[in-house]
Parts: structure tokens; sequence; C-alpha cells
């Protein structure tokens, strides 16, 4: 016999027909698209990248592919063993390949008829059919946005709404889990803020009703039906029904999710029915598998259910479990490891009394009793995994799991891990992942916190993220398992290590190392670093890392236009540099100050702090903020002071090496100072040139922040050469990126600004709208010096005050 080389496509139509022979049912394409993916050898991930959906979800479904396979070839299929199993049993049937005379290539493959024509049972969905229905009667017919499945837990909630999603085949799904622990559930803000940057690479800025009319606006754009699921939302309800006070911004999202009409779908999943009355999602009860069901997986599993007797038999546990999925898994493996696949053995040895119908619990909490009897290691594993919060990631790697078993010789880890599989009390695929399911997962947690383990369960935790995670940040997702290790030591309350995580330095993409913090603001993730970084301010120890997270709060709050919040932070962090001698935590408190006062339009404050930082940073011997310094006082003192002064300090800036390499933000903020000092000097050439040296590496460097001050600062340069209509397109590039990150101050002055283009145009109707924007922004921000500038600037057509 011979055997040709064969193809991706060739293999795929082959399975499929098998799979349709067998089943009735095709290959799903999102099933087809992870089979081309896993025959070419790509990782999940690439793989993911390709179909546009998360890695996880990925992994699921080629789980869920070689399980199917497995059953149609009648051999083990796995990812690494896909290819040559089915190549291997090609050969082992007559040639499947046909020749054509004339050219001696391969001809089509011959469609042989499957290995077996038994009916495929997915053991991780059966039964369901109707459900899927319902939800699609619910949204095709009904036109319900959004759909609450409801039921007690262990159901399958969260699996049944991602098989919906999955086999109506959404090209986008947003996915958004409550913890049950209530400090760990995110905030509707900051997951609004994440959707927008990871799934719709869209700007995103402090506001939320601005992020939630930009997810709106996305979502009426996108090309294909989104799928959103809201997975455990009891955990964000008081018990009635109703939102909790910290969450109830959540009620805001639901309501944008609601008015979107039903081409996009909302799953909510949920243990308790939501009463909000401004919310009105349709509620579908969701029942336990039927007893037919539990039988075909049962059989399918080879547990023996003989005759009359054991339809009895399964019958009365079927009833006492309610047809619990969760329930139902626990039984599978514990009959088939414990009782040899004997239904009616294991019915006899617990006196055919299980349980009390609806508990749950009860039922995973005796599994956790019979492990601590007769595997404590595996049992100890069990509950030290639930110091992981299984969210952001959502799963672990074989690596953090063995981390927590610091107790076990290293030869007799796996086996330790593989009790836990064994008993179905730990989720895994391929032996590489593994996760919780929450209701196992509570109970874990909750022992943990009663044992001596605890605190060292959740520092071997931090360590694991933090050993294995030391990869260069390239995207705001590689931020997540630095992250992670921040809530371990924020739930042990060790808030100190908190604070040094989050300035920890780290390799990114911008060079350098830099803080995890500016890292997170280098992504704009602002509700990030509010959420983590106020929850530890009053708790740590006033030290550097307190007071770096001081200033990281008040450059933050300064962006987002609330000055007089981030004037307090940026005293807090030089009280502290005063306290603890800690000089170059003084020098960027003084120039943070610096901005929020030029910022105010107190120039003379501004002046002060700025030659307080030039000082103490010549004492300091710091290059760069010496320079960083001298910038500032040169701009400041060009437009408001003495011009004098302003080219004394000029002369001792050499602006090609305005500091080290490394700091190339605070060398691209500099060139924008200067290129507005030499505008007020009466040099616009040598400022353009400024603006556009500041321009071309804010732009290589992604500082988007600095590229809008760039754009808004060269225009403002074309309206003194008379270029207006090229001024006004610098303009409003600007305002369109500073509308996007939120920058509150810098977005009404730029509006500013070219209202004063548009009034030397004589555009006055556009120069009178912009002129009110800018006041009225202004005003919004308790900021009357700048509301006095704008009026003051109109009646005079001032050019000068560059920024």
């Amino acid at each position: 016999m011979s055997h040709h080389p064969m193809n991706s496509e060739t293999a795929l139509q082959l399975i499929n027909t098998w799979h349709t022979n067998a089943t009735g049912e095709c290959l799903k394409d999102i099933h087809c698209e992870v089979f081309l993916g896993c025959w070419e050898r790509l990782t999940y991930t690439k793989i993911a990248a390709q179909t546009n959906h998360d890695d996880d979800y990925v992994r699921e479904l080629g789980a869920e592919l070689f399980k199917k396979l497995t059953v149609l070839l009648q051999r083990p299929v796995n990812k690494s063993t896909l290819k040559t199993n089915v190549e291997r049993y090609l050969l082992s049937l007559s040639d499947p390949i046909s020749k054509d005379s004339s050219s001696g290539s391969p001809g089509p493959i011959a469609l042989l008829d499957p290995p077996s024509n038994q009916q495929i049972v997915d053991p991780s969905f059966f039964g369901r059919d109707e459900e899927i229905a319902q939800i699609d009667r619910f949204w095709k017919q009904e036109k319900s946005a959004i759909i609450l499945i409801h039921a007690e837990g262990g159901m399958g909630k969260t699996r049944l709404a991602r098989r919906y999603l999955e086999l109506r085949e959404f090209r986008l799904i947003l996915t958004a889990w409550m913890s049950a622990e209530s400090q760990y559930i995110p905030s509707a803000e900051s997951l609004v803020e994440e959707w927008l940057k990871r799934d719709f690479n869209e700007e995103v800025g402090l506001d939320f009703h601005t992020n939630l009319q930009r997810l709106r606006h996305c979502l009426e754009i996108a090309p294909n039906p989104v799928g959103i699921l809201i997975d455990n939302f009891d955990a964000a309800l008081d018990g009635s029904g109703h939102l909790t006070g910290s969450l109830r911004s959540y009620l805001y999202l639901l309501r944008i999710l609601s008015d979107i009409g039903t081409r996009h779908l909302t799953l909510i999943t949920s243990r308790e029915c939501c009463q909000e009355s401004l919310i009105t999602p349709a509620v579908f009860s969701l029942k336990g598998l039927s007893q037919q069901s539990w039988q075909t997986i049962f059989t399918h599993h080879g547990i023996e259910i003989q005759g009359e007797a054991g339809d009895r038999t399964l019958a009365e546990i079927w009833r006492n479990c309610g047809g619990n999925v969760t329930a139902m898994n626990i039984l599978k493996s514990e009959i088939r490891n414990r009782y040899e696949n004997n239904l009616e053995a294991y019915w006899q040895c617990c006196d055919r009394n299980l349980w009390n119908e609806g508990q749950m619990q009860e039922l995973v909490a005796d599994q956790f009793n019979k492990l601590e009897t007769q595997q404590p290691a595996a049992y100890r594993l069990l509950y030290r995994l639930g110091s992981y919060r299984y969210q952001n990631p959502s799963h672990i790697t074989l690596q953090g799991v063995k981390a927590l078993l610091w107790d076990v010789p290293e030869a007799q880890k796996t086996a330790t891990i593989r009790i836990l599989q064994n008993f179905a009390l730990v989720e895994s695929r391929h032996g590489e992942i593994f996760w919780l399911h929450p209701m196992v997962h509570a109970e874990s947690h909750h022992r943990l916190h009663h044992t001596t383990d605890w605190e060292l369960a959740h520092r071997k935790a931090a360590a694991f993220w933090l050993t294995h995670h030391q990869t260069r940040i390239k995207t705001f997702d590689d931020t997540r398992p630095t992250l992670e290790a921040y809530y371990h030591f924020l739930e042990i309350k060790d808030y100190d290590q908190a604070a040094e995580v989050l300035m920890m330095p780290l390799p990114n993409l911008w060079g350098g190392d830099l803080a995890l913090g500016w890292i997170l603001y280098r992504f704009r993730s602002l509700q990030q670093i509010i959420e983590t970084a106020e929850l530890i301010l009053s708790q740590a120890e006033p030290g550097i890392h307190l007071g770096c997270l001081y200033n990281l709060l008040g450059y933050t709050y300064r962006h987002t236009g609330e000055i007089v919040r981030a004037v307090r932070y940026h005293r807090e962090a030089l009280a502290i540099a005063d306290r603890q001698f800690l000089p170059q935590l003084r020098i960027s408190s003084l120039i943070n100050l610096g901005l929020c006062h030029r910022d105010c339009w107190d120039i003379e404050a501004a002046i002060q702090e700025f030659r307080d930082a030039y000082d103490e940073a010549l004492k300091a011997q710091s290059i760069s903020y010496k320079r960083y310094a001298a910038c500032c006082l040169a701009y400041l003192y060009s437009g408001w002071g003495d011009k004098a002064i302003a080219l004394d300090y000029i002369r001792h800036i050499n602006h090609y090496t305005l500091s080290p390499p490394e700091n190339i933000w605070g060398r691209t903020y500099s060139l924008v100072f200067l290129g507005h000092t030499y505008r007020n000097l009466g040099d616009p050439e040598a400022a353009l040139e400024l603006f556009h040296e500041a321009l071309t590496h804010s732009e290589q460097a992604d500082f988007i922040e600095i590229q809008a001050k760039a754009l808004d600062g060269s225009a403002q340069i074309y309206r003194v050469l008379g270029q207006l209509d090229k001024a006004i397109e610098r303009h409003t590039q600007a305002i369109v990126i500073l509308d996007r990150i939120d920058a509150k101050c810098d977005l009404a002055g730029a509006y500013a600004q070219r209202g004063l283009t548009y009034q030397k145009m004589g555009n006055a109707e556009q120069a009178c709208q912009d002129k009110g924007t800018a006041i009225g922004s202004f005003r919004a921000l308790n900021l009357p010096s700048q509301v006095r500038w704008v009026k003051d600037a109109f009646q005079r057509s001032i050019e000068f005050r560059g920024g």
C-alpha cells in the first residue's frame, strides 16, 4: 500500500465526513478551525489569535475536539498525536488515495466509512439540546438582549452559556467572572476598561460614562454579533436580588447591553435572580440533567447499570441529586475509582442515603473529608489551591500546582496531583493547566483560611507568579501574573509587599525596567492603578514604595483633571521623602507638584517647586532630573517671567542629550517644554523642530499623551506662521487623542488653542464653540485661573503661553 502525505484540508474533509456519518452532525466551524491549527502544529495561543478567541476558550475547544476524535478513531488522540493517529489509522485501512493516471499525482480522497457508527457522547456536555433551543427562543423569537440563566450551584450554568456562545459561533466573546470573594469582584469600570482595550483596541479614560458610550459605539459598529458572558453574577447581589452598593455601577453596564438591541447577546449565570427594576433580563431557570442523560453518560464511562434493579438505583441517586451535573461528575469518579464501576455496590455502601436534596456543598465537603482521611497530602494540596483566584488568568500551570506541594518530595508530586484528578476535584486540560470549579474553590478557600498554611500558601503562590512569568511586558495581559502576586499579598494583609509588587521594576517594550504601576499607566489602565493602589495607601508603612505609589496616583489623578487630589497625594509623597531622607522621591514629588500648579495656572508656585527640584537635583547629582527641571523652568520663565532667566536655563541644556537613553519618557516630555519655550522666545522654527522631534519619539514609543501635546504644540506654531489649515488639522488630531485617553485638563486646553486658531481664521462661530467647550471643561475641573486665561486669550488673541 502506498501512502501519500496528507494536507490539513484533506484530513479535515475526511474526519468531518466520518463524524457526520457517526453522529448525523458536521463538526462546528470553530472545531474545524482548531483542527486545522492543531494539524499544522500551531500553538493554542496562535490559533486563538487567528480565530479571535481567548486562549482558554480555544484550549477548551481543543479538549472537546480530541474527546470526539478519540471515540471516532477508537484510539487516544491529543494535540501532539493528532496527525500521527489519523495517518496511522488510514494506513490500517485499504488505500484511500486514488491515482490520476494522466498526471501521476494523488487524486481526491475516497471518503471511507467511519471506524464506528456509534453515537458520540461528549461527557462534558450532553443532554442540553432543549436548553439550547430555549435560549434560541428567548433571543431570536422573544427578542431578549439579556438572558439570566438561573440555577443552584453545580447545574452546569457556565458550561451551558459557554457552549451556546460557541454553537452560535460568535466571533468575539466578552467575559466577566465574579469571584465569590467580594473584594476580588472587578468593578464595572475596570471591566469596561479592559474590554475596550483588549477586545476593541480602544483607548480609555477614567470617566465611566464616557467609556460606556465608547463600548456602545464599538458594539454598534461591530461587523459580527458579539456574545457577552457575565458569570457567577450572584456574587454581586445582596441576597435580595439587588446589586451591592460598591457594585451598583454594573446596573449602568447592563442598561447599555440591554439598549443595544438583540443583534448581540448577553448571558448571565447566577444562583440568585436579579430584582433591579431598571433591567429586565429574560430568566431561564435551568434544571438538572435528565435521568436518561445520567444513564447515557454513566454507561459511556463503563459504569454498570444492570437491569431493572440498576435502573431503580440510578433513579434514586438521580432524584437525590436533582440531576445536578457537578454531583454526577463527582459520583461518577467515586464509583469508577473506588467501586470498580459497580453502581449498586456504591449505593449499598452508603446505605442508600446520599444526601439531602439540594445540599450540593455538603457533597463537595464530603469529598474533602474523604480525601483528608485517605490521602492527606492530596487534601492539603486541594485546600492550598484555594489560594489562587482563577480570574486573570483563569487557570494555573502545572508549575503553579507544584509550588503548593512544598512538603511533598519531587518524585511524588505528580502522583499527588493525579489523585485530585481521579477524585474529580480539580479540573485540567492535557495535564498542562488546572483550575477549580467555583464550588470546590469556595470550600478550598474556606478550609485554607482555617489552617496554619494560610499565609505560606499565599506566599508560595505569589512567588510562583513572580518567578515563572518574568518575561518582557509587551501587552496589558502580560501584567496579569505580577498583579496576581499583588492580590496574594493583599489577601494575607502584607501591605508592604503589595506596595513593593506595584513598584516592582519589570522589563518592557519601552526599554529598560519600569515599575509595574507605571507600566499600567503607559497602557492607560488608570482604573486598575486606582483600584489597586488605593486599597493599601492607609495600610502600608511609609517608605520608598508607598511614596512612589502616592506619586503614581497623583500623576494619574492629574491626568484626569482631579488636580486637588493630585496635589494632596504628591505632598504625601514629599512628606515621606523628607521623613525617610529619600532625595530621588523628593525631587520627583516637587516636579509633579510643579506640573499640577502649572495646570492650575498658579505659575508662581510652579516656578518655586521646579526651582527647588532643580537645586535638589544638583545636590543629588541627578542629571536627568536636573535637565527636566531646567526645561520646565525655561518654559515657565519664557512665558510668565524673565526671558533672560529662561535663556540662562537653556544654555545649560543640550536637548539632544536631555537625559540618559533609558529615560525616553522624560526626554520626550522635555522636548515639548523646550518647544513651547522657543515659541515664547520668538523662534518658531526652532520650536517646530523640537515639536517634530518629540512627535517622532512619542509615536515610536507609543507615548500617546505626549504625542497629543506635541501635535497641539506644533499646531500653535503653524498658527504663528500663518499656516492655519495645517494648524487646525494638528489641533483636531490632538483633541481626538486627548478625548480618547480622557486627559480632561489637556483636552480643555487643546479646545482653547483650536478656538484661537479659528478666531485668527475669522471663523467666529467655531471659535466661540471651542471657547465655550474649553471654559465649561475648566469650570467642571474647578480651575478658575484657566477659565480667566481662556477669556483673556480670546479677548486679546494672546500668542504666547503655549502648552
